[in-house]
C-alpha cells in the first residue's frame, strides 16, 4: 500500500507492504537506489525503515513550491507542486508508469513542470481533472 503526507516542509512516500522490505534496504545498499512502484528512490531519502514500512522523502520544499525531482520519476523535468494534498495514488498510472511521465510527453517541452502556484504551468484544477481522466486501477486491470 502507498500513502502520503506531508508537512510543512516535505512530502512523504509511505510503502507499506504484507512482506517484509529488506530488499528495500538491500538495494540501497547495494546499488545506491531502489525502485518502489513507478518512482526511484535514493538512499539518502529514506527516513524510516521497519520490517514492513518504508518512509521516503518524496519531496522538498523549495520556496513556494515543493520539489519532485526528476531522478524521482525517471523524467527528464523536475515537477513543482505548490499544494501537496493534490498528490494521491492516482499519479501512479502503474508500476512502470507515472502521470508525470505522461504530461511530459505530451508536453513535448523540455522544461520544469509547475503546478499551481505564481509560476504555474498548468492549474491545480486541470491537473485534478487530468488525474481523472487516467484509468483507475480496475479499468487498467482490463
Amino acid at each position: 500500500m502507498i500513502r502520503y503526507s506531508y508537512d510543512n516542509d516535505k512530502i512523504y512516500f509511505e510503502y507499506t507492504s504484507e512482506y517484509e522490505l529488506d530488499w528495500v534496504i538491500k538495494e540501497l545498499e547495494d546499488y545506491g537506489i531502489v525502485k518502489i512502484k513507478c518512482f526511484y528512490f535514493d538512499k539518502s531519502s529514506l527516513i524510516h525503515h521497519k520490517k514492513n514500512k518504508a518512509i521516503f522523502v518524496f519531496a522538498n520544499k523549495t520556496n513556494d513550491y515543493y520539489l519532485i525531482k526528476k531522478s524521482v520519476l525517471k523524467t527528464n523535468n523536475d515537477v513543482y507542486i505548490d499544494k501537496p494534498e493534490i498528490i494521491s495514488d492516482k499519479i501512479r498510472i502503474h508500476n512502470d508508469y507515472n502521470v508525470f511521465q505522461g504530461i511530459e510527453i505530451a508536453r513535448k517541452k523540455q522544461e520544469d513542470l509547475y503546478i499551481g502556484g505564481k509560476n504555474e504551468t498548468i492549474s491545480n484544477e486541470d491537473f485534478i481533472e487530468v488525474l481523472k481522466r487516467f484509468p483507475n486501477r480496475y479499468e487498467r486491470n482490463l
